[in-house]
């Protein structure tokens, strides 16, 4: 088994030197692959997926839907190999992303997403599964991915929808090993009983942070004029293991300001990526003007 350095505190620095409630280094890309109608990536530091969107184009006659189009939606692995795992992260990524497109301008026609991640899937204590499960900071990215990549597509939208994933864990845990199930599962009797130990909230966690988590909570917020507004609404949650009202409402709100944060980078990148196209067509109508 791996080791891990001991989970620290909260107030204090995490294994890569972030604090409790701080997300990874955000980065995003447009456009980046060709023959589709958009596309666009997006990562927490090296935790990073691609999504693409084709349509609205033809669809097939069994598929049709007269009064909207309609949406599939497709998760591929790193090895290529989907389960069962991408088949649930498929649904969460369609039950958050579907209701905000304007599907009622486009009927009887397809609207495409299909999900890659271009990072490891693997968790330290799914080593032996046939298909691992996935660190829900990729399936935060996969839902961000995907809104980005209707944004690059032009597709007619209510709002945009984020998400990002926190876990709960000791707060004091020995080095060394990860957790045994005897001692996992007595810690969770514990929590149930209240009789645990203090835990630390973890926003954004690691493949190692996540495998020793107590439990795990993936939520997704939608912004926009009617469907969250500037303060968001929960429209996605996902949430794994043992855990209190408090640790869940107090998950809820370390996300929700998170997401805030998601929102503002990725107005500040597509008002940078507007400028520069701005200044790309200027050039042209001023050497046009001179002749």
């Amino acid at each position: 088994m791996t080791s891990m350095p001991h989970t620290l505190a909260p107030g204090n620095l995490r294994a890569d030197q972030r604090l409790p409630n701080q997300l990874r280094p955000l980065s995003t890309s447009f456009g980046t692959l060709g023959r589709v109608d958009g596309s666009a990536s997006f990562a927490f530091g090296d935790v990073q997926v691609l999504c693409s969107v084709t349509g609205p184009a033809e669809v097939r006659i069994r598929d049709e839907l007269v009064d909207r189009a309609a949406v599939e939606v497709s998760v591929r692995s790193l090895p290529g190999v989907s389960g069962t795992t991408q088949k649930s992260l498929s649904a969460l990524l369609s039950s958050t992303l579907s209701p905000l497109l304007l599907t009622t301008h486009h009927p009887r026609s397809l609207i495409q997403l299909v999900s890659q991640t271009l990072s490891s899937p693997a968790l330290p204590t799914s080593q032996s599964s046939t298909f691992p499960a996935l660190p829900i900071s990729e399936k935060a990215a996969t839902v961000n991915a995907g809104t980005l990549a209707c944004m690059d597509a032009a597709l007619g939208m209510r709002g945009v929808v984020y998400a990002v994933g926190v876990a709960v864990l000791p707060a004091h845990l020995p080095d060394a090993i990860l957790p045994g199930e005897e001692e996992a599962e007595r810690m969770q009797e514990d929590e149930k009983e209240g009789q645990g130990e203090e835990v630390v909230f973890l926003v954004d966690p690691t493949a190692m942070e996540e495998a020793r988590a107590l439990s795990t909570h993936v939520f997704a917020f939608s912004f926009g004029a009617g469907v969250g507004g500037d303060e968001g609404t929960v429209v996605g949650a996902e949430s794994l293991g043992v855990f209190s009202e408090e640790q869940y409402l107090h998950s809820l709100d370390l996300v929700r300001t998170a997401v805030q944060e998601i929102r503002d980078f990725v107005r500040s990148e597509v008002e940078q990526r507007v400028r520069e196209g701005a200044e790309r067509d200027q050039v042209p109508a001023d050497a046009k003007r001179r002749k």
